[in-house]
């Protein structure tokens, strides 16, 4: 150590996180494409509409935002379903939609790097695709009381798209 002091290690464990894999989806559940799952905004199955996984992306800079934001879309997109409401434009985003979110960096041809996104272009496709669902931006302040801002489920399903 920098102080000079010494330790008794007897394991040492090296988790890098770039082995890129899902153990616990029984195999073909998901496409995989460049050794990643081809995963819609990278957390939508193109192939099964009640699939979701978060968190399984790379960005320039810190991505707990982008997770909140995911999270979001995520929670809406079970809404519209649950409620049985036209789920046809999200559906022809699935199937055709492939954003270059990697917002025109080029980075290192490393391992580590596939797939990596950038913050800001992510973000904004994020902005689109709320857009496009005609559900509102989240604003500053957005989660601070967000449990009164989500309806119950029977409330949202009488409703407009939230």
């Amino acid at each position: 150590f920098d102080d000079g002091s010494r330790e008794a290690i007897n394991l040492i464990i090296y988790a890098t996180g770039y082995s890129w894999e899902l153990p616990y989806l029984e195999e073909g559940l998901i496409q995989w494409q460049e050794g990643r799952p081809d995963l819609y905004m990278s957390a939508f199955s193109r192939e099964h509409p009640a699939l979701f996984v978060l968190g399984l992306f790379e960005s320039n800079v810190a991505a707990y935002q982008l997770f909140d934001k995911l999270a979001d879309v995520i929670a809406r997109v079970l809404l519209v379903q649950q409620c049985g409401r036209d789920e046809t434009h999200f559906a022809n985003l699935l199937r055709s939609d492939r954003p270059e979110l990697g917002g025109g960096i080029r980075y290192v041809g490393s391992e580590r790097h596939i797939g990596y996104i950038d913050f800001g272009a992510f973000e904004k496709h994020i902005d689109r695709v709320r857009r496009s669902m005609g559900w509102p931006p989240i604003l500053p302040g957005w989660y601070k009381d967000a449990l009164q801002k989500i309806p119950r489920t029977d409330q949202a399903c009488h409703g407009t798209p939230q």
